[in-house]
């Protein structure tokens, strides 16, 4: 009797302690919700970011082919085009994706840079009369080492791609 007497006589003060606990609980989910949430947008964008990286590295990739081709082809004219296409890509790429870039990445778009200035240094300043066989190695050589780095910085934003996927 006592107990339904301290109910009946403590009614609102019981539900306002109750709604206090379920409040309490409440927010703590509604935190953690949130938390869940700002962490899947992050992921969103990062993956989206990523992509959108990844599409320039693979086009990168595809001109310095073309100009690789180009050099071993003897059509030193249209390689010169293709290097013209190709110059100023790393350049952007670096300061474009600056925040997204490893120390590593941003060094390798530098030695692109400095690989393709050199290959348009000599592309432009000789014709395919003049080129020695030597110079010709040297230039296919410095095409290869462009190409090489677009096909690891590929790889590392996949690396990205897929750890997002994971996790």
């Amino acid at each position: 009797m006592q107990v339904a007497k301290f109910f009946s006589e403590n009614w609102g003060n019981l539900a306002s302690v109750i709604g206090l606990v379920l409040s309490g609980v409440a927010a703590l989910f509604s935190r953690q919700a949130s938390n869940r949430a700002r962490s899947a947008g992050e992921a969103v964008r990062s993956f989206m970011l990523s992509r959108s990286l990844e599409d320039e590295i693979k086009e990168g990739y595809r001109r310095a082919n073309q100009l690789l081709d180009m050099v071993r082809l003897g059509k030193f004219e249209v390689a010169l085009s293709k290097c013209d296409e190709l110059l100023d890509m790393p350049t952007k790429l670096k300061a474009r994706w600056n925040d997204a870039l490893s120390v590593d990445s941003k060094n390798n778009w530098i030695l692109a840079q400095e690989q393709l200035s050199s290959i348009h240094g000599v592309l432009s300043q000789h014709n395919s009369n003049t080129l020695s066989k030597v110079a010709i190695n040297k230039v296919q050589a410095s095409c290869i080492s462009v190409r090489n780095i677009f096909v690891e910085e590929e790889a590392a934003v996949a690396r990205v791609l897929d750890r997002a996927k994971y996790e």
